[in-house]
């Protein structure tokens, strides 16, 4: 009888091989699920800095923009900063139409530029392309957002456009 009381008993269990697969495929999809976590935390860490990137561009672009709407356009050249483990680069150039395949306005009569752009007898470019950098390190790698906008100085583009007196000629009034 004990051997049949036996035989009952070890029916109802686990065998130590049966454990031991069990507990190797609990393992293999636990670390499947670990390594699915430090992943998404990666991307997640990647999407923080490239917002707070993108938000710094557009705050530097839109402190161009205003102050361009308050007439003072901003100076040619490029200006670099740090902030908050941020380089930030703001670099001023005239604007090549020839960029945005577009041909540069010519005067009929010369062949020449217009001057539109800063050429023939302008002291400071009326169309400016304004470009925003913001980079940060990403390991061994550089990441970097970039914005740009233009600006455009009405005041100087009326001095070099002919004015309607010069144009009507001496002595006509409308």
């Amino acid at each position: 009888m004990s051997t049949e009381g036996n035989r009952r008993l070890g029916g109802r269990g686990f065998t130590l091989l049966e454990v031991m697969v069990a507990v190797a495929i609990l393992g293999i999809v636990l670390a499947l699920l670990v390594r699915a976590a430090v992943g998404g935390m990666a991307v997640e860490g990647d999407a923080h800095r490239r917002l707070a990137a993108s938000l710094i561009a557009d705050r530097l672009l839109a402190e161009v923009e205003s102050q361009a709407l308050l007439g003072t356009l901003p100076e040619l050249g490029r200006t670099e900063d740090e902030e908050g483990g941020y380089q930030l680069a703001v670099e001023t150039r005239p604007l090549e139409l020839s960029r945005l395949g577009l041909a540069e306005p010519r005067d009929p009569a010369l062949g020449a530029p217009t001057g539109l752009l800063g050429v023939g007898g302008s002291t400071s470019p009326p169309l400016l392309e304004v470009e925003v950098s913001v980079q940060w390190k990403e390991g061994v790698h550089t990441q970097e957002v970039r914005r740009t906008t233009f600006s455009f100085d009405a005041a100087s583009v009326a001095e070099q456009l002919p004015s309607q007196a010069e144009e009507d000629g001496p002595g006509e009034l409308e």
